[in-house]
């Protein structure tokens, strides 16, 4: 909903800075080409900086009839997002160092080698693969129309998930993709196998029929892993603005999409006014209301696996608990990781939130690092993190985290299979016959 134009210089300033700043650490070239720190000022450059400006200045509301959010009310949220920022860059500086990585150097160590698999690893992979193919079009029903548009008037979407929905989309359907992500990283070759890894993960993965963040975090550590030109230089950084502003949409065309709708393919600016882009309104409402629940939600996150018969009480996701009591009229909300930290304990919360992020950050972009030239499993842990990182950003952190851990549960059995099938281990964590 929009409501008029509006201006404010103390919100016009704040935001700028907040995107300035985003700009100038996703350019920096003493990090690396990619990373968890340069994926949070990608997103805090789209979610907090560009994003509430243009809802600010054209009158969004979110999900609610009424009177909207005041100038006051987003210069404030826009100085505590400043503060959390300056959090992040001290406390990642501590944690990361001064370790460095040129491109000269990443070539050296990433691209020395390749590992090759026996014959009954392959072949294993490959009846994985059987299985992916298989769980999915079951679950699925055999209709590719389901399988291929996310969204659409052409069949009837369920009435609810299930758990078994949850564990064919978070596990079976894709580890066809992960097959060929994770073969292609060790061996490097463009061979029978790779091929057929390939397509058979985009037959079960085709981005039209898959939920945005799930794009992310399938396709993100496959690139990474295919295409070495990705991690050197900004195109990586590049790319991932770029595929906000044309993919983002896109992929939204297919999330509703009709016999009469059109696809739109081009850049659309309107879309950070939409409900695509709630992320920020979430921490304007709790900071605005004061909405605090003392660690309930934290729980609900922590035992999210403990199914709701057997804990009627746990906590429902954050964004809809604040739709319930805001009394707004959509519950499917997102709620950003600050908000997230507020809504638990407040402004301790938030600032605990903010130091605990861009922590377990440094140590992950650290170990990427640190590990490039002992392990490979690693890495391919690391791409999956970076492919995740937007959707546990955005949130909200209970489905988010579910989901993440369904997606390490399946790369881990991945290379476990993988080293299973060898029967000798090298430093790059399978059994290898090294080619220089």
């Amino acid at each position: 909903m929009q409501d008029g134009d509006y201006f404010n210089a103390g919100v016009a300033f704040t935001s700028f800075a907040i995107s300035i700043w985003s700009v100038i650490a996703i350019f920096n070239s003493r990090n690396l080409s990619f990373s968890l720190y340069k994926m949070f000022h990608t997103f805090s450059l789209l979610f907090f900086g560009i994003s509430p400006y243009l809802q600010y200045i054209n009158g969004v509301k979110f999900w609610k009839v009424g009177s909207g959010f005041t100038a006051e009310d987003y210069l404030i949220t826009n100085l505590i997002l400043l503060f959390c920022l300056l959090i992040f860059e001290v406390v990642y500086k501590w944690g990361y160092g001064t370790r460095t990585l040129t491109p000269e150097t990443s070539k050296k160590v990433l691209y020395t080698t390749k590992i090759s698999l026996p014959l009954t690893t392959k072949l294993l992979l490959l009846v994985l693969s059987a299985v992916s193919v298989l769980t999915t079009l079951i679950s699925y029903d055999f209709n590719l129309l389901k399988l291929f548009l996310r969204g659409s008037d052409l069949f009837e979407s369920p009435d609810e998930v299930t758990p078994l929905d949850h564990i064919v989309t978070n596990f079976f359907r894709p580890l066809s993709i992960f097959v060929f992500t994770i073969y292609f990283y060790y061996t490097r070759s463009w061979d029978f196998f790779s091929i057929i890894f390939l397509l058979v993960g985009l037959f079960c993965n085709f981005p039209t029929g898959l939920a945005r963040y799930n794009v992310a975090a399938l396709y993100i550590p496959m690139f990474l892993a295919v295409i070495p030109s990705l991690r050197y230089g900004f195109r990586f950084n590049v790319i991932m603005i770029l595929g906000f502003l044309v993919v983002f949409p896109l992929l939204n065309t297919f999330r509703t999409f009709s016999k009469s709708q059109a696809v739109k393919i081009g850049f659309d600016f309107e879309m950070f006014t939409e409900g695509h882009f709630d992320s920020y309104s979430s921490l304007l409402r709790v900071i605005k209301y004061n909405m605090i629940t003392y660690g309930d939600q934290l729980l609900g996150v922590i035992f999210f696996w403990v199914p709701r018969k057997f804990w009627p009480e746990k906590a429902r996701g954050s964004g809809a608990y604040m739709a319930k009591e805001l009394n707004l009229y959509y519950d499917n909300l997102a709620m950003n990781y600050y908000a997230e930290g507020y809504l638990n304990f407040g402004i301790y919360g938030l600032i605990l939130f903010a130091v605990a992020l861009p922590a377990a950050f440094a140590f992950f972009d650290r170990k990427f690092i640190e590990n490039l030239n002992t392990t490979r499993d690693f890495s391919i842990l690391y791409f999956t993190l970076v492919g995740f990182s937007i959707f546990l950003l955005r949130g909200d952190l209970q489905s988010s985290t579910a989901y993440l851990l369904g997606f390490l549960c399946m790369v881990f059995f991945l290379m476990l299979v993988i080293r299973l099938g060898n029967k000798k281990f090298t430093a790059d964590g399978v059994s290898a016959k090294v080619k220089e």
